[in-house]
Protein backbone atom coordinates (compact mmCIF):
# COMPACT_ATOMS: atom_id res chain seq x y z
CA UNK A 1 0.00 0.00 0.00
CA UNK A 2 2.96 2.26 0.41
CA UNK A 3 4.13 1.71 -2.30
CA UNK A 4 1.05 2.62 -4.52
CA UNK A 5 0.55 6.05 -2.32
CA UNK A 6 4.65 6.83 -3.32
CA UNK A 7 3.61 6.06 -6.85
CA UNK A 8 0.66 7.94 -7.14
CA UNK A 9 2.29 11.32 -5.36
CA UNK A 10 5.08 10.52 -7.88
CA UNK A 11 2.49 10.89 -10.45
CA UNK A 12 1.00 13.92 -9.15
CA UNK A 13 3.88 15.67 -8.30
CA UNK A 14 4.76 15.00 -12.27
CA UNK A 15 1.32 16.48 -13.54
CA UNK A 16 1.80 19.24 -11.11
CA UNK A 17 4.76 20.17 -12.78
CA UNK A 18 3.31 19.69 -16.21
CA UNK A 19 5.66 17.21 -17.19
CA UNK A 20 4.86 14.59 -19.99
CA UNK A 21 5.02 11.14 -19.43
CA UNK A 22 5.74 9.00 -21.77
CA UNK A 23 6.27 5.38 -21.71
CA UNK A 24 8.29 3.47 -24.58
CA UNK A 25 8.24 5.75 -27.28
CA UNK A 26 10.94 4.88 -29.34
CA UNK A 27 11.03 8.27 -31.67
CA UNK A 28 13.82 10.21 -30.10
CA UNK A 29 16.40 9.27 -27.68
CA UNK A 30 15.73 11.85 -25.07
CA UNK A 31 12.19 10.63 -24.87
CA UNK A 32 13.48 7.11 -24.13
CA UNK A 33 15.85 8.30 -21.33
CA UNK A 34 13.18 9.82 -19.80
CA UNK A 35 10.86 6.59 -20.50
CA UNK A 36 13.39 4.57 -18.94
CA UNK A 37 13.83 6.78 -16.17
CA UNK A 38 10.27 6.58 -15.26
CA UNK A 39 9.73 3.08 -15.50
CA UNK A 40 13.00 2.32 -12.77
CA UNK A 41 11.36 5.13 -10.56
CA UNK A 42 7.73 3.44 -10.77
CA UNK A 43 9.37 -0.15 -10.77
CA UNK A 44 11.70 1.28 -7.66
CA UNK A 45 8.50 2.32 -5.29
CA UNK A 46 6.23 -0.77 -5.96
CA UNK A 47 8.89 -2.94 -5.76
CA UNK A 48 10.78 -2.56 -2.63
CA UNK A 49 7.81 -2.21 -0.28
CA UNK A 50 6.56 -5.78 -1.32
CA UNK A 51 10.41 -6.99 -0.75
CA UNK A 52 10.99 -5.56 2.62
CA UNK A 53 7.54 -7.48 3.57
CA UNK A 54 8.44 -10.92 2.00
CA UNK A 55 11.49 -10.44 4.34
CA UNK A 56 9.36 -9.53 7.56
CA UNK A 57 7.56 -12.81 6.70
CA UNK A 58 10.01 -15.16 6.08
CA UNK A 59 11.86 -13.66 8.74
CA UNK A 60 8.75 -13.93 11.60
CA UNK A 61 7.87 -17.59 10.24
CA UNK A 62 8.60 -20.16 12.28
CA UNK A 63 9.56 -22.87 9.70
CA UNK A 64 12.52 -22.69 8.05
CA UNK A 65 10.80 -24.98 5.47
CA UNK A 66 7.93 -22.09 4.57
CA UNK A 67 11.25 -19.24 4.76
CA UNK A 68 12.85 -21.33 1.67
CA UNK A 69 9.46 -21.52 0.01
CA UNK A 70 8.65 -17.74 0.24
CA UNK A 71 12.31 -17.26 -0.50
CA UNK A 72 13.32 -19.32 -3.70
CA UNK A 73 9.72 -18.33 -5.06
CA UNK A 74 10.28 -14.59 -5.10
CA UNK A 75 13.74 -15.18 -6.46
CA UNK A 76 11.95 -16.86 -9.47
CA UNK A 77 9.49 -14.15 -9.51
CA UNK A 78 12.48 -11.68 -9.67
CA UNK A 79 14.25 -13.58 -12.08
CA UNK A 80 10.97 -14.32 -14.53
CA UNK A 81 10.26 -9.90 -14.53
CA UNK A 82 13.95 -9.12 -15.59
CA UNK A 83 15.26 -12.14 -18.18
CA UNK A 84 11.61 -12.92 -19.18
CA UNK A 85 12.48 -16.32 -20.29
CA UNK A 86 9.18 -17.18 -21.90
CA UNK A 87 8.35 -14.48 -24.05
CA UNK A 88 4.48 -14.13 -25.23
CA UNK A 89 4.09 -16.83 -21.85
CA UNK A 90 5.81 -14.59 -19.28
CA UNK A 91 2.31 -13.37 -18.55
CA UNK A 92 1.21 -16.41 -17.48
CA UNK A 93 4.17 -17.71 -15.85
CA UNK A 94 4.27 -14.86 -13.28
CA UNK A 95 0.62 -15.06 -12.65
CA UNK A 96 1.17 -18.79 -11.84
CA UNK A 97 3.94 -18.05 -9.61
CA UNK A 98 1.99 -15.70 -7.64
CA UNK A 99 -0.52 -17.90 -6.80
CA UNK A 100 2.78 -19.97 -5.67
CA UNK A 101 3.57 -17.50 -3.78
CA UNK A 102 0.11 -17.26 -1.79
CA UNK A 103 0.34 -20.81 -1.10
CA UNK A 104 3.63 -20.18 0.52
CA UNK A 105 2.91 -17.18 2.47
CA UNK A 106 -0.02 -18.87 3.79
CA UNK A 107 1.87 -22.24 4.76
CA UNK A 108 4.35 -19.12 7.00
CA UNK A 109 1.30 -18.31 9.07
CA UNK A 110 1.05 -21.77 9.91
CA UNK A 111 1.69 -22.18 13.82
Amino acid sequence: MIGITNLMEYLYSLKKVGEVIVYGNKKESQEIDSSKEFIFITNCMVGFPVLVDLFIVGYYSESMLSRIYVYSISAWIAIVLKNQPFYEFNHIVFHLSLIVQTVFLCFCNRR
